[in-house]
């Protein structure tokens, strides 16, 4: 009686680190609670982060992964038809960790231009790759030039002065 009363009193404590995998595509589901697990086995951090900020990963039909969420609340994170056909779960991995970031920034409420925040959760991204063994170096190039190209602020070109001329 005593291991059933213990067991009942841990079963809430598991039903809330479930995040819900909506089942779609070709074993998307799997792929995604693949991904999670080796977050999980690769640094609990992470994980755990992800625990806390998401309850729904979700998929749509774009070129770019992305979430929505709100104040105080957990989020959902979509995951790009484009980046779970890449079959690459160090991507799906990255996916997951960078939006994580991007949910908890709305879940507390904070307030950044979108080059900051962009900047910030792909240096996050980035921290997590490299800890990943073998992971694929085009993971880590895309992270190094979208963090180039947000603190650039998209002003890669210099502009030309502009020049008065005479009438």
């Amino acid at each position: 009686m005593r291991y059933l009363i213990i067991l009942i009193l841990f079963i809430p404590l598991t039903s809330l680190a479930q995040i819900k995998i909506d089942k779609v595509g070709d074993s998307w589901d799997l792929k995604v609670d693949s991904a999670l697990n080796k977050i999980k086995l690769i640094d609990s951090v992470y994980y755990s982060h992800i625990l806390r900020v998401c309850d729904t990963v979700s998929f749509w039909n774009v070129n770019f992964s992305s979430c929505y969420g709100g104040y105080g609340k957990k989020g959902t994170i979509i995951i790009s038809s484009k980046d779970m056909r890449s079959n690459d779960i160090d991507d799906i991995c990255a996916v997951l960790v960078h939006e994580s970031l991007h949910l908890k920034i709305l879940m507390n409420g904070v307030e950044m231009d979108g080059n900051s925040e962009e900047s910030l959760c792909y240096s996050y991204e980035k921290s997590f790759l490299l800890k990943v063994p073998g992971v694929n170096s085009y993971l880590i190039k895309h992270a190094d030039d979208m963090i180039f190209m947000m603190k650039a602020k998209g002003n890669l070109c210099p502009q030309s002065p502009q020049v008065h001329i005479p009438h």
